[in-house]
C-alpha cells in the first residue's frame, strides 16, 4: 500500500527525503535516498466511536485481527493506533481487550 492510498497510515502525512549510507565497505557514492514521514499524533478512539471490543486469543496477530474486522490484513494500524500502545507486540497478549473502531 502506498502513502497516497487513503487507507495508509501515512496518507496526508508530511514527508521529506534524505540520503543514507554508505554501508561499511561501500564507496561514499553508495548512498540511497529514503522517504521519511514527519511524526504526527493519532487520536485515540473515543468510547462512542468504538464499534466492538475484541479479546485477543492465543496465536492471534494484528494482521489477522485487522483482516477479520476490516477485510485487509495491511490495516493492522487501524487496530494498533486506537489502543494507546507503543509496542505493537503488547497488543497481542492473550486476554487483552482491544478497541476496534470504524476503520476509516
Amino acid at each position: 500500500m502506498s502513502a497516497q492510498d487513503s487507507r495508509s497510515r501515512f496518507f496526508g502525512a508530511s514527508s521529506y527525503s534524505r540520503k543514507i549510507g554508505p554501508s561499511p565497505g561501500q564507496p561514499a557514492t553508495a548512498q540511497k535516498p529514503v522517504v521519511l514521514y514527519k511524526p504526527r499524533f493519532v487520536e485515540l478512539v473515543e468510547p462512542e466511536e468504538v464499534r466492538v471490543l475484541h479479546t485477543v486469543g492465543p496465536g492471534e496477530r494484528l494482521d489477522l485481527i485487522a483482516n477479520r474486522y476490516f477485510s485487509n490484513p495491511n490495516g493492522f494500524f487501524l487496530v494498533a493506533d486506537p489502543n494507546d500502545c507503543l509496542d505493537a507486540e503488547d497488543l497481542v497478549e492473550p486476554g487483552r481487550t482491544l478497541k476496534i473502531g470504524e476503520g476509516g
